[in-house]
């Protein structure tokens, strides 16, 4: 089946396991971060309302009852903090937290709801003193005063992103110092965990999509991200352990009563996702794209926790439909890795339906010299064709 047809039926399966993983509480409604448990989360329901946004057949009043669940467990920062935001259910209750709140904030950017209007200033209200704290160097780190983390900066910025009126720039300066954090180390180029560590895959996504995010189509910030788009690429095409999905671990203040919390990183998908909104290799990404498929037409999962085997996380679903609409609006119509998609799986088939037309012919009687050498020619025809379609690619 050809790639874009695959897409589109996975696509299919994930607004079937989003609809079908939905739960409510009274009048509150949402998902939690394990896909079908009996929770609702902040972060998972704000994941969940803004993939809602591309599936159609999502119940409205699912959305409104997301929405209220945001609404009602938003909560004051404690001091120096100002504003508010969201913290995690499942662990962590007393303290807002830079990502959820970041992804509360995406959830809520698009409703007209005056309440919302009113959580979605004191949210950014939140973020700007979080990186303004002493030990945040004017990004973000996990929670308030914390040391900057990239993933933290990355999703924080996303979400600042989509009023960029309101605080351009404190944005423009975070972006400036996530450009000048870049580093070349051990034959790699992007970002670590942190400033200064070496540089990982997942990270150095996380970076690229949120500068992208921003920037756009900037030349000189294109420029200057290239060798990590290029390291990523080369990663893409080969076989490395580096693109099986990841766990961050994050030490919490022992008075936010409780010690470390974790992040699951759908890495194969950010990565695809990364190299596509840069314009990078279809061949690298197309490789992704087709691994994330594939884990809706085999068993049906998205991705398994390191942490928890048997439980389906809403991370992973959210990168994998990030990522395959991502593709959809990159590669209209039957694009290049379509094509090279057909090619390669039929490729036997077509040479041997080609071979066996001309074969007819000349047994017909249309024979003339030199045309027993067409099947021949037109085999080494074909493979010359594929190779050429995917250099052109690359």
């Amino acid at each position: 089946m050809i790639l874009r047809n695959r897409i589109k039926k996975a696509l299919g399966r994930s607004a079937a396991i989003l609809a079908s993983s939905y739960r409510e509480e009274g009048r509150l409604g949402g998902w939690y971060h394990h896909l079908g448990e009996e929770k609702l989360g902040h972060v998972a329901t704000s994941q969940g309302l803004l993939m809602s946004r591309s599936f159609s057949d999502i119940d409205g009043s699912r959305i409104r009852r997301g929405y209220e669940l945001l609404t009602e467990r938003f909560q004051i920062a404690a001091l120096p903090a100002k504003g508010g935001g969201w913290s995690y259910m499942t662990n962590v209750r007393n303290v807002v937290f830079v990502d959820a709140t970041a992804w509360c904030l995406m959830a809520l950017s698009n409703s007209q709801d005056e309440r919302h209007i009113v959580l979605c200033r004191e949210a950014r209200e939140f973020l700007r003193s979080a990186a303004l704290a002493s030990r945040s160097s004017g990004v973000w780190g996990a929670f308030y005063d914390d040391s900057p983390r990239i993933y933290h900066t990355c999703v924080a910025l996303r979400a600042l992103a989509i009023d960029l009126s309101a605080d351009a720039l404190l944005v423009s300066n975070a972006l400036n110092w996530l450009l000048a954090k870049q580093a070349q180390e051990e034959g790699r180029c992007g970002w670590g965990e942190r400033p200064g560590d070496i540089p990982t895959v997942v990270h150095t996504a996380h970076a690229l999509i949120a500068i992208r995010r921003v920037y756009g189509g900037n030349s000189t910030v294109r420029e200057a991200v290239m060798p990590s788009v290029a390291w990523l690429s080369k990663v893409a095409r080969g076989e490395s352990d580096e693109l099986g999905d990841v766990v961050e671990i994050i030490d919490v203040p022992e008075s936010a009563g409780a010690r470390r919390i974790d992040f699951r990183h759908s890495t194969a998908s950010l990565v695809a996702t990364a190299l596509m909104q840069w314009g990078a290799s279809a061949t690298a990404s197309r490789k992704l794209i087709a691994r994330v498929v594939r884990n809706f037409e085999t068993a049906g999962r998205v991705w398994t926790s390191p942490l928890a085997p048997n439980r389906q996380p809403m991370w992973a679903l959210y990168g994998s439909v990030g990522c395959l609409l991502c593709y959809q609006e990159v590669a209209p119509g039957l694009g290049l890795a379509d094509l090279l998609d057909f090619v390669r799986r039929r490729e036997v088939q077509i040479l041997g339906l080609v071979t066996y037309v001309v074969c007819m012919v000349v047994l017909a009687g249309e024979s003339f010299s030199g045309l027993f050498a067409v099947p021949m020619a037109l085999s080494v025809a074909a493979n010359l064709v594929t190779v050429c379609l995917e250099k052109w690619a690359k």
